[in-house]
């Protein structure tokens, strides 16, 4: 008996070393592929045409496309901070076929060099306002209205967002504990990881890819350990989630060239590649996006997984074959809800995109036939998107469940702690 556990033991570490330079070579491949995409010969090129572009003034059709009030002089005027004191008219006109609230307001502005000074020529056509609330405004001419003045461009909004995130914290706390904590300052430190890393990193020219990769380790890590502890559950949870990641990305990289999607249609790559030429490899960007999408995904089914198995460990009668089938057909169940959240929130991300592109009046004036409809790559790459962060949704749980069940079997003693402390755990609840 103890040499059939042991053959099975050396079998399931031979099946993971197997699939760890699988995975390598999946990353191996997927960072070559990278590196001759952002460093082909074409890139020099590429900046030097850029920089003839800007010297003949292509930023000024990059600000006339992100703001369409510029100054009248054809500059874009500085943006001014004011105080709505009070709405002294409002109108509604109808614009494009929509009716729309117009209003004239009077306001004093709060810095800046009219600092103090007050108002009552500013127009808004934007976002309805009231008596009190501070707006961002410019001076300039408005073609849609004919009219010169003080407009504004924005609405002061990050004080609502606080709020609304406190209400969150607030409930999640009550309900998760100090887990729920812990988890909250993991979210943080990954966010600070994509502002102060990731985005420096992309903006001075590396390897979408590769830095996404690198960076979704640090995430997953961060996620993981702070949130769940050091524990078996955590390191096989870290370690299938990584070589699912692996893997999807070398999947990735085939959907999106077998669907020749090339990342480059849509106003933000057209943005982009007019802010930084040829350094940016969009396509690397849509793969990089891709796989960091799903990795609060992947945090929840990993260690879902692997807490199931740790259950599972403790009859003692049961072989490892027999865990490994049970804690998959409950994944199963798991993923097959999953994978509807996960479908589902990039159709509710894309309903704008959808209508669009299905819109009759867009293809019936465009005359374009069904298959080219569908063809069009902005669909295309959200479909692609769905699937591939379903694909490594679906692989991490076999992956998961294989590596905690070696994990349990080469180190009992932690399987035998980790139930000690769920037992006391509970019994301190119920006490």
């Amino acid at each position: 008996m103890k040499l059939i556990q042991n053959t099975s033991r050396n079998s399931s570490i031979a099946i993971i070393k197997r699939l760890i330079l699988l995975s390598l070579l999946f990353l191996g491949v997927s960072f070559v592929s990278a590196q001759s995409s952002t460093q082909g010969p074409d890139q020099e090129l590429d900046q030097q045409n850029f920089d003839e572009l800007t010297a003949q003034g292509i930023n000024s059709e990059l600000n006339e496309s992100l703001d369409p009030v510029l100054a009248s002089d054809g500059q874009q005027d500085q943006y001014l901070k004011a105080t709505v004191l009070r709405v002294l008219e409002t109108t509604f006109p109808i614009v494009l076929g929509r009716e729309i609230e117009f209003q004239v307001l009077e306001v004093e502005f709060t810095d800046g060099s009219l600092d103090g000074q007050t108002s009552d020529t500013v127009f808004n056509d934007y976002v309805p306002v009231q008596a009190g609330d501070t707006i961002y405004i410019t001076q300039g001419f408005n073609p849609d209205l004919e009219q010169e003045g003080f407009y504004v461009a924005e609405v002061e909004r990050h004080y609502a967002l606080v709020w609304i995130f406190g209400i969150f914290v607030l409930l999640y706390i009550l309900v998760a504990g100090l887990r729920g904590l812990r988890s909250l300052i993991a979210l943080a430190v990954s966010i600070s990881a994509v502002w102060f890393v990731l985005l420096p990193a992309l903006a001075a020219g590396y390897s979408p890819l590769v830095t996404g990769f690198a960076i979704s380790a640090v995430i997953l890590g961060l996620a993981i350990f702070i949130t769940h502890g050091r524990s078996v559950v955590s390191i096989a949870s870290y370690l299938g989630s990584m070589i699912a990641i692996v893997i999807t990305i070398g999947f990735a990289q085939f959907a999106v060239h077998l669907a020749r999607v090339t990342g480059t249609i849509g106003d933000e790559p057209g943005t982009l590649a007019v802010l930084y030429g040829g350094a940016i490899d969009l396509q690397g960007l849509l793969l990089a996006a891709m796989i960091i999408g799903i990795l609060g995904v992947l945090d929840d089914v990993a260690v879902m997984q692997a807490a199931m198995v740790r259950e599972f460990m403790q009859d003692k009668a049961k072989s490892s074959r027999d865990i490994f089938i049970q804690a998959l057909r409950v994944g199963q169940e798991h993923a097959a809800a999953l994978v509807n959240t996960l479908v589902l929130a990039y159709v509710a991300v894309s309903l704008p995109l959808l209508l669009i592109v299905l819109s009759p009046s867009y293809t019936a004036s465009l005359d374009l036939p069904l298959g080219m409809q569908l063809s069009n790559e902005l669909f295309i790459a959200e479909a692609v998107r769905s699937i591939v962060g379903s694909f490594g949704l679906v692989l991490t749980i076999p992956l998961v469940t294989l590596l905690s069940i070696v994990l349990y079997r080469r180190f009992p003693q932690a399987a035998a702690r980790a139930q000690h402390d769920h037992v006391h755990s509970h019994a301190g609840h119920h006490h």
